[in-house]
């Protein structure tokens, strides 16, 4: 088995919910709406940030909110419209989030936006190691995927209608 901590976080996230939600559904979203909060933190942050927030939501400390959900747009990331402005002073963020899990009680908070940065990366996101390139990369090439994802399900689609659909033929057997 790997020993990396990500692959290990992300094996436990896959095990603990399902094995809490043979006793309660319900408690087993606890711990997937904390993953939805420190999953980026173990994603992109310092190894400081890690051990610090890591620490928190294990130990109960923090109460993790991932703030995605936007009107008009769901949960569809690559449809929001909220921005992160840089500042002087730091981030300005414009913008509707809606339906937040965890969000009324919440000690921290995880929240997707869009920025100019992300513009600004541009090919150096394919060509050199800093964790923002790196990132952009990642998520570019999730999106390739995606939309590959998008073609083998028309395919598989078209031949399931094709099998299921198509008038049957008489079929010999032997025996």
């Amino acid at each position: 088995m790997h020993s990396h901590p990500l692959f290990l976080v992300s094996f436990f996230l896959c095990i603990a919910p399902e094995e809490i939600a043979r006793v309660c559904a319900s408690s087993s979203l606890i711990v997937q709406v904390q993953s939805l909060g420190i999953l980026p933190i173990m994603i992109a942050r310092t190894e400081d940030q890690k051990k610090k927030y890591g620490r928190l939501v294990a130990s109960g400390e923090k109460i993790m909110a991932s703030g995605l959900t936007e009107p008009g747009a769901g949960s569809d990331a690559s449809m929001m419209r909220t921005r992160a402005e840089l500042r002087k002073d730091g981030y300005v963020l414009n913008g509707t989030k809606c339906f937040i899990s965890n969000g009324p009680i919440a000690t921290t908070m995880i929240v997707f936006v869009t920025t100019d940065a992300l513009q600004i990366a541009g090919g150096y996101g394919y060509m050199t190691d800093f964790p923002f390139e790196r990132m952009m990369r990642d998520a570019k090439i999730t999106q390739i995927y995606e939309g590959t994802n998008q073609i083998e399900k028309l395919v598989i689609a078209r031949e399931l209608l094709r099998y299921f659909f198509t008038p049957l033929r008489q079929v010999a057997f032997n025996g």
